[in-house]
């Protein structure tokens, strides 16, 4: 390459980055101008408030491992709580899998090959929805497509008697897959799948036996060690589990929402665009000869596959444990391989079509993130509350989830939650975790704001009979579809 044509792909190369990062700040900008989480991400915020301790220990309780909290607790720990931290680290996460994406591909593949695939990771179906939310997703889709491209680096590296390299692309393997396993156990269980593709691959590229399954078995054993210190809470968690979460059983609308989580877009029209170009790679992957580069491929598939057998299966032997959300993990990785697949053809029309599909997803995602976070109308709610509640009043909750999200904005107030509230929960260590206190009853709140002549809070209309009776006088404050209750006492 001479050096106008280096000067070229490094102008490309930025003009790329500077799409994906201005496109993922106007998308988070978009997130922050309507101030607002789904109650999963509040869940998030109320635990990282804790100490790093606790929030390990807060996590063990739950049904989920502690790497992204974490990490998410130092975020916050430089920049400090604000409506951008929440969201910084599956921000770099997903600008981390676009780099990695960019390098890798347009190593092994090509310039023009490592352009379409950044597109597929930014604009395939739901990708936008998942790359900014405050939860584990980004993270875990770094890095499981981190590791679908070390698979390759490892067996281009390979040898019968490992060396330095080989020893070092086994090592690298292995700390993501674990990390993996820390940020989301669904990443644990895709990184297992790349795992035993691995095995195949090796065994049936390399036909050493011997050396390929000392080495895979040793890879194994250090894996496990790393994550022994997690491995029996993880175990304890999934016996907790027995249809307490709200992951639905398995059933016809469950199994669409597999596929919706795949090719799922808003307009009829886009679906079966995707649909088409989604299985048009599935036939020429099988037409072709199968190299290296092809079988390789395959191992996205591979590893999506077994994480859908193992869902589905404990699932329905045992009890519901995945959720549609979950399968965007391995997108990327699918539809980097769907792309690298049809751009093989070297078709200038499946190059417009991929092109065309890409924009008017993409378009179709922003509107759905938009449509979605709009959708939660708590934000009039939010300035409501911020704008009124003092530091020294109290807020009576009935309803944890409404508590979570009133207490992200509102840390500093005393919040009660009334016993028996998160009776539908499968967590119960709400005071724990937020630092609520929990009622037996409407005359128990009472009794205190009258002790202690504080104002107190509520949403639900259901208890200002009992307050109203007990001498306090009640002033509303309509905020959306809700209506706060200013309640006070004067002797």
């Amino acid at each position: 390459m001479n050096r106008t044509e280096q000067k070229r792909t490094r102008q490309r190369t930025l003009a790329l980055y500077v799409f994906v990062t201005v496109t993922l700040l106007a998308a988070t900008a978009q997130m922050l101008a309507l101030s607002k989480f789904n109650f999963d991400e509040y869940f998030t915020i109320s635990l990282v408030r804790n100490s790093w301790a606790d929030i390990v220990r807060l996590t063990a309780l739950d049904v989920h491992p502690p790497l992204y909290y974490l990490a998410v607790k130092a975020a916050v720990i430089v920049f400090g709580e604000n409506l951008f931290t929440w969201h910084l680290v599956s921000f770099l996460s997903f600008l981390g899998m676009v780099f990695i994406t960019e390098r890798f591909i347009s190593r092994v593949f090509g310039e023009k090959e490592a352009c379409f695939c950044v597109l597929a990771v930014c604009a395939a179906p739901n990708m936008l929805r998942y790359a900014l939310e405050a939860r584990m997703y980004s993270m875990s889709m770094l890095f499981i497509t981190a590791s679908f491209y070390l698979v390759w680096l490892l067996s281009e590296h390979y040898e019968s008697r490992p060396g330095k390299k080989t020893i070092r692309y086994w090592v690298l393997l292995a700390l993501v897959n674990v990390a993996a396993a820390y940020t989301h156990y669904f990443a644990g269980v895709a990184a297992v799948g790349l795992s035993l593709f691995l095995l195949l691959f090796l065994l049936i590229a390399k036909k050493d036996y011997v050396h390929t399954l000392l080495q895979w078995g040793a890879y194994c054993v250090a894996m496990a060690l790393a994550y022994l210190p997690w491995m029996f809470v993880m175990i304890g968690q999934m016996r907790s589990i027995d249809g307490n979460y709200w992951i639905a059983r398995i059933n016809l609308n469950t199994l669409y929402g597999y596929l919706d989580m795949l090719f799922g877009v808003q307009k009829p029209m886009y679906y079966g665009l995707v649909i088409a170009f989604f299985l048009g790679s599935f036939y020429l992957l099988m037409k072709k000869g199968q190299n290296g580069r092809d079988f390789w491929k395959w191992g996205s598939f591979f590893a999506a596959g077994f994480f859908l057998v193992f869902g589905v299966g404990y699932s329905v032997l045992r009890t519901p444990i995945l959720i549609d959300r979950y399968l965007v993990i391995v997108v990327p990785m699918l539809w980097i391989s769907v792309v690298l697949s049809l751009l093989d053809k070297r078709e200038k029309w499946i190059e417009i079509g991929l092109l065309l599909l890409f924009c008017l997803c993409f378009i179709s995602n922003r509107e759905d993130l938009y449509r979605e976070y709009d959708a939660v109308e708590n934000g009039e709610e939010t300035r409501c509350l911020l704008e009124n509640v003092g530091e020294s009043d109290i807020f009576f909750h009935v309803n944890v989830q409404r508590m979570v999200e009133r207490m992200a904005f509102l840390p500093d107030v005393r919040h009660l939650l009334l016993e028996g509230s998160d009776a539908r929960e499968a967590f119960h260590y709400w005071p724990e975790m937020t630092g609520c206190e929990k009622v037996a009853d409407a005359a128990e709140v009472i009794a205190m704001a009258r002790e202690q002549g504080a104002v107190v809070w509520c949403e639900d209309d259901a208890c200002l009979e009992e307050f109203e009776a007990a001498g306090f006088s009640v002033e509303e404050y309509p905020a959306w579809s809700v209506v706060f209750y200013r309640l006070w006492y004067e002797e």
